[in-house]
């Protein structure tokens, strides 16, 4: 799947982001996080930054088909590629990414 998001922050905030698949999951279907569940990686250093951009608490949770987590901290003029993956209750598998921008205004 394409990018399907911008995510734009300043190196303070801390704020709540989510990716739907609801054009992805079936009618009647639930969808839980799999394979890391909500990741990030420096798009400069292709470094992993999960621990640095993605805030533990609250934990990612799926709310529908939806996957919400909380975005935080970063350096000015640091890009993150976030990935979230998820099964769905019929077997199937998505993942869907969204680009993370962190700039001090």
């Amino acid at each position: 799947m394409d990018v399907v998001g911008v995510i734009v922050k300043q190196p303070f905030e801390q704020l709540d982001a989510s990716i739907d698949f609801v054009n992805l999951v079936k009618a009647g279907e639930t969808i839980s996080l799999t394979g890391g569940g909500v990741t990030a990686k420096d798009l400069a250093t292709q470094q992993d930054s999960t621990s640095v951009v993605i805030a533990s608490i609250p934990a990612p949770t799926v709310v529908g088909t939806k996957v919400c987590f909380r975005v935080q901290n970063g350096t000015n003029g640091a890009r993150h590629r976030v990935t979230v993956r998820v099964v769905a209750s019929g077997g199937e598998r998505y993942e869907a990414d969204a680009d993370l921008s962190v700039v001090e205004l």
